[in-house]
C-alpha cells in the first residue's frame, strides 16, 4: 500500500504523466494519469462536492520582477501557480547528485548539500557579484559555503524589511486571510458536530460525511 501510494503521488506531480503498477500473481493493474495536477487529482478523488471550491492561486509577476523558487518537488504544481518566474527543484528526501527516483533517475553517492545547490542556482543567474539579501545570520558552516559558491557576491541582512512585510498587509492579503478563516471555521464546526455524534458509527462513514448544502446541517 505505501509503494501504491507514493506512485500515485509521484503521478500528481507530474501532470500528464501516466503510471502504472501490475501486480504479478493476481494480474491485477492500477494506473493514474492527472492532467491537471494536484486539482484534477482532488476531483477525482473527492466522493461528493467539496465543501470548499477548489481554487488555485495567480501569478502577480509583472514583466520588471522576477521570483526564482528552489523547493521540495513535492511542492513544485503548488508553487508554479503562485508568483513565480522559474521553480527549480529537488527530490523530497535525501538523495545523492542527479538523483530523482521520481524521474527515474537513480544515483549513488554523497548527499546532495541542499544550500550549495541553491546558492549554484542563484550564481547559474548571475547573482555572483551583486547583492543578496538574506533574513538573519548564517551559520559559521552555511557562510563558508557561501563564500565558496558566491565568491564576489555581498550579503545583508533584511530582517527588518522582512518582518515589516509580515505585519504589514495590503487590503487583498487582509481579505484572503479572513476568507482562509472563515473556511477554517465552518470546517472546524463540521468536524466537531460529525465526531461528537459519532457514537455506533464506523471510521468509514465519518470520514465520508458531507454537509446538507440546503440547511448546513450534518448528513
Amino acid at each position: 500500500h505505501d509503494l501504491l501510494h507514493l506512485l500515485r503521488s509521484k503521478a500528481v506531480l507530474m501532470p500528464g504523466v501516466t503510471i502504472s503498477v501490475s501486480h504479478e500473481k493476481t494480474g491485477e493493474t492500477q494506473t493514474w494519469l492527472y492532467k491537471g495536477g494536484l486539482q484534477d487529482y482532488l476531483q477525482q478523488t473527492l466522493a461528493a462536492d467539496p465543501l470548499i471550491p477548489l481554487f488555485e492561486g495567480a501569478q502577480y509577476a509583472t514583466a520588471n520582477e522576477t521570483v526564482y523558487w528552489y523547493s521540495p518537488g513535492i511542492d513544485r504544481d503548488l508553487i508554479q501557480s503562485w508568483w513565480c518566474t522559474e521553480n527549480e527543484y529537488y527530490f523530497c528526501y535525501p538523495h545523492a547528485e542527479g538523483g530523482f527516483p521520481n524521474r527515474g533517475q537513480l544515483k549513488r553517492g554523497h548527499r546532495v548539500d541542499l544550500w550549495a545547490w541553491m546558492l549554484e542556482g542563484l550564481k547559474k543567474r548571475g547573482y555572483d557579484g551583486k547583492t543578496v539579501g538574506l533574513e538573519g545570520e548564517l551559520l559559521p558552516s552555511r557562510a563558508a559555503t557561501f563564500a565558496r559558491v558566491l565568491p564576489n557576491a555581498k550579503v545583508v541582512d533584511i530582517s527588518d524589511i522582512a518582518i515589516k512585510m509580515r505585519i504589514a498587509k495590503t487590503k487583498e492579503e487582509i481579505a484572503l486571510t479572513q476568507r482562509a478563516y472563515r473556511y477554517f471555521d465552518r470546517i472546524h464546526a463540521f468536524a466537531r458536530a460529525t465526531t461528537s455524534s459519532s457514537t455506533g458509527r464506523t471510521r468509514p462513514t465519518i470520514r465520508s460525511a458531507r454537509p446538507s448544502r440546503s440547511s448546513g446541517s450534518i448528513c
